[in-house]
C-alpha cells in the first residue's frame, strides 16, 4: 500500500496540465543552515529537516518534538540595519541593488527515528532593483509535511533513504515601484507593512501537492548525499483572489486545495536536485572544539561548466565547543556568513548574519539577519 501511495504522488505531476507560471520554491530561513553557506543536504537537525532532506528523519536516536519555532529574519545592507526605520528613498533604491525585506517563519512537529511530521508556515515581503527602479515581491506558503526514512547498516558504511509528501499553499503576488517604496519605509514596523500588503490586488493563490526524495552514505565521519526537492515538479491550481488579504484568508482557511485534472490554471515549482558531502571529527580536533565541514553543488539540474558551477557551491564549517555554544561560518556565490547557536535546557537559539546569491533584477549578493527561538525536547 505505501508502494502504491509513493508511485501516486511520483505520477501526481503528470495528472494536471503544463503550466507557464514557473516560481521558486518558498525559501524557509534557518539561520544554522545560512550561517554554513545555506547547506541543504547534510546538518539541518530537528524542524528544519521539513524543508531540507527527507533522509535526515533518521538523524536522531530519538523522536524530536518541536513545540514552535519562530524566525524573524531581514534583508538589508548592514550598514543601513540602524536607520532602517528612518530611510530615505534614495537610500531604498539603493539598497535595491542587493534587496531589501522582511519576513517570518514558523515551524512546529516531530522529527527523529525515521519519522517526519510537521506545519510550516512562512512569510516574505522582498523587494529589488537597482539606483532607479525597485520592484517586488510578497512570497507566503503554508504547508504540510508527511515523511518516512529507513536507515539500513553494513559494518560501519550507513546508508539512508527517506521521502516526504506536502500538501501546499501558496500565496504570490509582484508588486511595482510605488509599493517597494512604501514597504521600503515601513522594513521596521512588519504590522504597517503587512497591512499595505494585505491590500496588493490579484495575487496568485495556488494548492497542490509536493514530494521531496533524499540519500545519505556514511562510513565514520565521511558522509555523501543528494535531495531532490519537487520531485517531478510541482503543479499546483491557481485562483486569483481580490487582494492578499483574502488570499491569506483562504490560505488559513485551507480554501480551495484540490487535485483535479483539468484547472484552467497552474502554477509550477521546478525539481529541483542537490548534492553535497560532509566530514565530521569525532574528537575534539582542537582543544574544546570539533569541526564538521561541509560542501555542496545546489541545483544540479541548471549547473553547466565554468562559472555557473561555481555559482553553485556553498559549504561551511560547523565548530561545537565543550559547551552549549556552536561557531559558524560559510560561503556561497554571494559572500561569507557567520552565525552562533546557543543550546539550552528546552529553548534553542540560532543568530546568523547570511549572504545569498544575486537573484530577479538584484546586481549584489543578497545580506540578511535571520534569529531563531526553537522550543523543543
Amino acid at each position: 500500500m505505501f508502494r502504491n501511495l509513493l508511485l501516486f504522488l511520483l505520477l501526481l505531476p503528470v495528472l494536471v496540465p503544463a503550466s507557464a507560471i514557473d516560481l521558486a520554491p518558498f525559501s524557509y530561513k534557518d539561520p544554522r543552515s545560512l550561517s554554513l553557506g545555506g547547506i541543504t543536504v547534510f546538518g539541518v537537525p530537528g524542524i528544519h529537516t521539513l524543508h531540507a532532506n527527507p533522509a535526515n528523519f533518521s538523524q536522531d536516536d530519538d523522536v524530536l518534538y518541536t513545540l514552535v519555532s519562530a524566525v524573524p529574519h531581514i534583508s538589508l545592507p548592514p550598514d543601513l540595519f540602524f536607520s532602517l526605520k528612518d530611510l530615505s528613498e534614495n537610500e531604498i533604491l539603493e539598497a535595491g541593488s542587493s534587496g531589501l525585506g522582511q519576513g517570518m517563519n514558523i515551524g512546529m512537529g516531530l522529527t527523529g527515528k525515521g519519522v517526519g511530521l510537521g506545519l510550516l508556515w512562512g512569510y516574505e515581503s522582498y523587494s529589488f532593483g537597482d539606483a532607479s527602479t525597485i520592484q517586488g515581491v510578497v512570497d507566503s506558503e503554508l504547508s504540510l509535511v508527511l515523511g518516512y526514512a529507513m536507515e539500513f547498516r553494513l559494518g560501519d558504511f550507513i546508508f539512508t533513504g527517506g521521502g516526504d509528501f506536502r500538501p501546499v499553499f501558496r500565496v504570490f503576488g509582484p508588486y511595482g515601484s510605488e509599493t517597494a517604496l512604501e514597504t521600503g519605509k515601513l522594513l521596521g514596523r512588519p504590522g504597517k507593512m503587512m497591512e499595505v500588503l494585505a491590500g496588493l490586488e490579484n495575487p496568485y493563490y495556488a494548492t497542490g501537492v509536493g514530494f521531496d526524495l533524499g540519500a545519505t552514505a556514511g562510513w565514520k565521519g565521511l558522509g555523501l548525499g543528494v535531495t531532490i526537492r519537487d520531485a517531478g515538479d510541482t503543479i499546483m491550481a491557481v485562483s486569483r483572489p481580490s487582494d492578499v488579504g483574502e488570499a491569506m484568508d483562504d490560505m488559513f482557511s485551507l480554501s480551495g486545495f484540490s487535485l483535479e485534472e483539468g484547472a484552467s490554471d497552474t502554477l509550477t515549482v521546478p525539481m529541483r536536485i542537490d548534492a553535497g558531502l560532509m566530514f565530521s571529527f569525532e574528537d575534539y580536533f582542537f582543544p574544546g572544539l570539533r569541526p564538521d565541514l561541509y560542501l555542496e553543488v545546489g541545483d544540479l539540474l541548471h549547473t553547466g561548466e565554468g562559472t555557473r558551477l561555481l555559482e553553485s557551491l556553498r559549504g561551511g564549517i560547523n565548530l561545537d565547543t565543550s559547551g552549549p555554544l556552536s561557531i559558524r561560518t560559510g560561503f556561497n556565490a554571494g559572500g561569507f556568513s557567520s552565525g552562533l547557536g546557543l543550546e539550552l535546557p528546552i529553548l534553542d537559539i540560532d543568530l546568523s548574519y547570511y549572504r545569498l546569491p544575486a537573484v530577479d533584477a538584484a546586481e549584489e549578493g543578497r545580506h540578511g539577519f535571520a534569529l531563531e527561538g526553537r522550543v523543543e525536547f
